[in-house]
């Protein structure tokens, strides 16, 4: 069924909303998620999410696929009522706060959504202030993130191990890794960034060859008063 040009939710954080268990103490690193499958209601958690390819399997009881087809079985309509909803969502001006993903809230603490239908009606001020709120917390985190990626770059260059192919390829993969995590092409704006040198870099690059300066200078210093000795 074509679902092209439809805005789905993520389905991690759907099924968070809808109250499902999630396994506990799960490796972050990885794409899957585990929960009980609202289907078989299976205690060992069977149910796998997916969020990167917004799908669903159960390990199980063997339900299976994607998000359009998780929301249909778990309210009780057709696919077509869910991609008809998630459309016609499409030319709402939606708040960008209520498009971060799991992983995204996750990394600022706000795994877990309140209802925001009902905040919404209870009182509209205090719904657009907590997006707000929750959008600048994010941006922050974000910023955050990408300037300690651009300082991990920033220091294989200067100590040369980027010129180690072994060595480059961790560190072209860490980054690749917090871009996925964030859900920005980050490489590719690190090395714009590189360039361009914008505030935020120039910042980092001078602190970090400030530092690396005063460690090259007490380690000469401490050689000297050892050859003094």
């Amino acid at each position: 069924m074509a679902q092209k040009g439809t805005r789905f939710p993520d389905i991690v954080s759907y099924a968070n909303e809808r109250g499902i268990q999630f396994k506990p103490r799960q490796n972050d690193g990885k794409d899957e998620v585990y929960a009980i499958c609202p289907f078989c209601h299976h205690h060992n958690f069977k149910l796998s999410l997916n969020p990167v390819k917004n799908c669903y399997r159960c390990w199980h009881c063997s339900e299976v696929g994607g998000i359009a087809s998780f929301i249909s079985k778990i309210e009780g309509v057709s696919e077509v009522e869910v991609i008809d909803r998630y459309r016609s969502q499409k030319t709402r001006n939606v708040h960008p706060a209520l498009k971060l993903t799991h992983e995204q809230r996750r990394l600022i603490g706000c795994a877990k959504l309140p209802d925001w239908e009902l905040m919404r009606k209870r009182d509209p001020k205090y719904f657009k202030l907590t997006l707000d709120m929750l959008w600048e917390t994010w941006k922050a985190k974000e910023q955050e993130l990408r300037e300690d990626a651009y300082t991990h770059l920033y220091i294989s260059i200067i100590t040369g191990e980027i010129k180690d192919s072994e060595k480059k390829e961790r560190i072209v993969t860490s980054i690749t890794e917090i871009g996925r995590r964030i859900n920005v092409p980050i490489l590719e704006e690190l090395r714009v960034a590189y360039r361009a040198k914008p505030d935020w870099v120039k910042t980092i690059e001078r602190n970090t060859d400030s530092l690396f300066q005063s460690i090259k200078t007490k380690n000469t210093t401490t050689v000297e008063n050892q050859h003094a000795g």
